[in-house]
């Protein structure tokens, strides 16, 4: 079929992702994300997860049965009910980690996706409710991603005005659409995190 993405097996509708050693993605974008992380995770209250770098793969990369979500997870190639533009959270509570695409090289997408994600590592901590429900989990993620990331730019003395708007014109785009992804969600953080 012309346009089904190459990691879509169109029989089950997973996508196929493997997860790529730290020695075949870029070390730039490794320490962006390790110094997003760094900034990120004293502001949630939690022990900064693992980064995990994933990358689409074929879908004759793994064979067998599907596995539950939490136990699929656990492999080196996961087959997810989702695409994953940019990362993802998984579910399985076992793992403290964030998992990135090893492609959103572009600043301050990458910046982004960490921050994003780590607000879903903090949910599945301080508020698993939160995290079990998409749309409650997703209303929460992006508004914080976005105010964090502008937060941790200014810290770096990396906030211009222009990149400034550019981050309120995206976040103004993904509110736009994020009523009809989610329309159970309510475009906000939600306060059942600790405070200092």
């Amino acid at each position: 079929m012309s346009g089904t993405p190459f990691h879509l097996d169109v029989a089950t509708g997973r996508y196929f992702f493997e997860k790529v050693a730290p020695s075949e993605v870029d070390r730039e974008m490794i320490a962006r994300a390790e110094d997003v992380r760094a900034f990120v995770c004293p502001d949630l209250r939690i022990e900064p997860p693992g980064i995990v770098w994933i990358r689409p793969a074929s879908p004759a990369s793994k064979r067998g049965a599907l596995k539950k979500d939490y136990e699929e997870e656990l492999d080196p190639v996961v087959r997810l009910r989702d695409d994953v533009p940019g990362g993802v959270t998984p579910s399985n509570y076992s793992l403290n980690e964030i998992w990135i695409r090893s492609a959103p090289k572009a600043c301050p997408n990458l910046e982004y996706v960490v921050a994003h994600e780590l607000r879903h590592a903090a949910q599945k901590k301080h508020c698993s409710g939160v995290f079990s429900d998409t749309n409650q989990a997703e209303g929460d993620a992006y508004p914080y991603g976005y105010e964090i990331l502008k937060q941790y730019l200014a810290s770096a003395g990396r906030l211009t005005d222009g990149l400034g708007q550019e981050i309120d014109r995206q976040e103004a785009e993904t509110q736009k659409w994020f009523r009809i992804r989610y329309p159970r969600g309510e475009y906000k953080t939600i306060r059942c995190f600790p405070h200092a």
